[in-house]
């Protein structure tokens, strides 16, 4: 099966300007990020289905970006569990060693009561297949997903050559990724920036 996926990553909140770990809390876009997805997709973009991460942010975008108020949600999509650093920033975790442990570490390390980078892959990975085998079951070929910054990085780091860090994208922006999908096994024919 070839089904063309638009991932998106959510408009920018309140905790993105702030430069926070915004992992698990639910929050929704500010009112700039609800400005600059209107601006980045004066248009909705149609496709067949839209999914989206459980949490506010990428639901509210799914509604600005692709005109669906009530995506099919991918549990697997919501982004990282940052732990003890969830909400936090640079500067108040500056001078905190598991802080220092997890940036020489190259973000390898387990956050503090949080996840670890594989297993954060491991989960992401796992919510694309079942997008997949939803989209396979209602021969669906154009979808769309508004997801996470993480969800990028973990999803086009493991269908592509490329290094997970690599992928970060700004906010409301987003890509357009040709699959195809046999038995479980996703195949990235190619992909650009929307």
């Amino acid at each position: 099966m070839n089904v063309k996926i638009k991932l998106v990553r959510h408009g920018i909140t309140q905790p993105n300007i702030e430069g926070r770990f915004l992992g698990w809390t639910d929050a929704p876009l500010c009112d700039q990020g609800v400005r600059d997805l209107k601006e980045i997709y004066p248009d909705k973009i149609s496709v067949q289905a839209v999914f989206s991460s459980p949490l506010k942010r990428c639901r509210q975008t799914a509604g600005i970006v692709f005109g669906e108020e009530n995506p099919i949600v991918i549990d697997e999509f919501k982004e990282m569990n940052f732990g003890d650093f969830e909400m936090r920033n640079h500067n108040e975790l500056d001078g905190n060693p598991e802080y220092q442990a997890w940036i020489d570490s190259n973000a390898e390390v387990r956050f503090p009561n949080g996840e670890q980078k594989s297993e954060f892959i491991e989960r992401t990975m796992r919510g694309m297949r079942r997008l997949l085998d939803i989209c396979a079951e209602n021969n669906l070929t154009d979808v769309a997903a508004a997801v996470h910054g993480g969800t990028f990085m973990a999803v086009l780091s493991s269908i592509s050559d490329k290094d997970y860090f690599s992928f970060m994208i700004k906010n409301g922006h987003g890509y357009e990724l040709e699959l195809s999908y046999e038995d479980g096994k996703i195949i990235l024919n190619d992909y650009r920036e929307i």
